[in-house]
């Protein structure tokens, strides 16, 4: 479940959280992960940790560690029909972030 450290997504938890507790009924072994897209990479923005916060407090949602700041090497890379591991001059800090959401992904 992505979700960016802001109100409106933080507000969606709720009902997510209802759904993956539905679902456990039919799927019991499900687990559901969050991680934070387009996070601020100015490191005074506090909304990042407070939405990490946020989210530990609910028992279906796991928060995964991971972090996809919003860096201009997305955009950049979309919009030459790239990924942002493609797009040169490679900016290594989204490549990693990227490369970690893989790892955590094929690693469950």
């Amino acid at each position: 479940v992505p979700i960016q450290a802001s109100q409106f997504d933080i507000w969606t938890l709720d009902p997510m959280e209802a759904l993956i507790d539905q679902v456990h009924i039919i799927n019991p072994t499900l687990k559901a992960y969050t991680l934070l897209n387009r996070a601020s990479t100015n490191p005074s923005v506090k909304e990042t940790t407070e939405a990490q916060d946020i989210v530990s407090e609910y028992e279906n949602l796991t928060f995964s560690d991971i972090i996809i700041r919003d860096r201009i090497a997305f955009r950049k890379a979309a919009g030459e029909g790239k990924a942002v591991t493609e797009y040169l001059p490679k900016d290594n800090k989204a490549i990693n972030e990227l490369e970690a959401l893989y790892h955590h992904l094929f690693s469950l």
